[in-house]
């Protein structure tokens, strides 16, 4: 694995080399490609990457705005929103669980909307680790879950 060589202190998410690179503690980077992962550092201590506030974002599938905030952390590309607004009456359980080895155990929820189902649409850390704590509380969602400004 090589080491990221290109600082960068204008965003917490870009491309290096085509590789998708994202902050993701203490100023550390992690590049995934099809070749792997590779770790370096970044001029950035930035670990989570706040949405600009006042700027409010949708999370919508099928049709139906299932959460809204401005108050949103953007994390490995990811947009995370407050727990409290997603929409409870689109969800449904999930016995789904993954790991992160630095975020921790992911809980899911499945989508509910209009008659159809999306399993497995919406994820939340309920413990998060100490590095991902501004996570607690928040949810993101799946692609094939549009989230627009």
């Amino acid at each position: 694995m090589s080491m990221l060589t290109k600082p960068s202190t204008q965003m917490a998410r870009g491309t290096v080399r085509g590789a998708v690179l994202s902050v993701v503690s203490g100023g550390r980077a992690m590049a995934q490609a099809s070749h792997g992962v590779a770790w370096g550092s970044i001029a950035t201590d930035t670990t989570m990457a706040p949405w600009a506030q006042g700027t409010p974002m949708k999370a919508i599938w099928n049709g139906v705005t299932i959460a809204e905030s401005d108050d949103i952390v953007t994390l490995e590309g990811n947009h995370y929103f407050p727990r409290e607004s997603l929409k409870d009456q689109y969800t449904t359980f999930s016995n789904h669980r993954s790991g992160c080895v630095w975020k921790g155990q992911a809980h899911w929820l499945s989508l509910f909307v209009n008659g159809d189902m999306k399993p497995d649409a919406v994820w939340f850390y309920p413990e998060p680790t100490d590095a991902a704590k501004e996570i607690k509380g928040r949810v993101a969602f799946m692609p094939g879950v549009e989230i627009t400004d």
